[in-house]
């Protein structure tokens, strides 16, 4: 029995010392994995080391980008023409404009920097924007002994910033991230999920914070659209998506203003 047990530990002090030279004896590499799906998704581990040696020269490369316009412009227009060559005819207004659903922590950004509302501040504490009440509290354990068990928004400014900062709770993650496809954060995803339900259009129809930021945002149009209906909806169109309507489109703007603009004159108290 004495010969077995120094014969383990024999070998299990050769597997820890193999075990020691391969993860701390291998150089780091930049490593690439492809997924099995047919869209070819890859995941990318990059050294962050080479990424910290090298800093002066990125931050070089980016202030001489930043300061090049014409480097600028040729890369778009390289961009346009490669998309061309594929068969597929970009506008200028288009080009500006995203092919996908935004990712649901992008949605509320776009919308709260559309009406000028969004807080641009950068880092920072963690922030708590609208959310329906009683959410925490349907999930709450023992509120005396541990805390996050009862929601609060934030007041001001902090109402208003990227969702970045937005603070998660994993048991009750934000119900309007989770209603666009955010992960839960309870385990790792290779990609997101993009969807479009009606639920989510109810989110925007009823959500607290798009409720504010369109009433900023229609603000936005009238002093700064134009002086005629047709200029302030083109201005608003281009300035939340990023190109002019299309005539199929213009029906629907000029048909949605109309009808909006008789029922607030029939019930002139709710446009108060």
């Amino acid at each position: 029995m004495k010969n077995i047990s120094i014969i383990l530990n024999i070998i299990l002090a050769g597997a820890l010392a193999f075990l020691y030279y391969k993860v701390y004896n291998e150089k780091p590499i930049v490593q690439v994995m492809s997924s099995t799906s047919k869209n070819e998704a890859r995941i990318v581990y990059i050294n962050s080391d080479s990424l910290l040696d090298n800093y002066p020269l990125l931050k070089k490369l980016e202030k001489d980008f930043k300061q090049n316009k014409s480097l600028r412009e040729q890369i778009l227009q390289s961009m346009l023409a490669s998309f061309k060559i594929e068969g597929i005819n970009i506008s200028p207004d288009l080009a500006l404009a995203t092919l996908k659903r935004l990712q649901a922590e992008f949605i509320r950004d776009q919308a709260l920097a559309a009406s000028g509302l969004l807080n641009r501040e950068i880092g920072g504490h963690s922030v708590s924007p609208y959310q329906p009440s009683g959410l925490w509290e349907e999930v709450s354990f023992n509120p005396d002994e541990f805390s996050a068990q009862a929601y609060f928004p934030s007041r001001g400014s902090d109402l208003y910033r990227r969702g970045l900062y937005t603070f998660w709770k994993r048991t009750v993650a934000p119900p309007m991230m989770v209603n666009f496809d955010a992960p839960t954060r309870e385990g790792c995803i290779v990609r997101e999920t993009r969807t479009n339900t009606p639920l989510q259009a109810l989110n925007l129809m009823n959500d607290v914070t798009y409720l504010e930021a369109a009433r900023l945002l229609a603000e936005r149009m009238l002093k700064e659209g134009g002086a005629t209906a047709d200029e302030r909806l083109s201005w608003a169109f281009r300035v939340v998506t990023s190109r002019v309507p299309r005539a199929g489109e213009w029906a629907t703007l000029r048909a949605s203003l109309a009808a909006q603009q008789q029922w607030y004159q029939a019930h002139l108290p709710a446009a108060e």
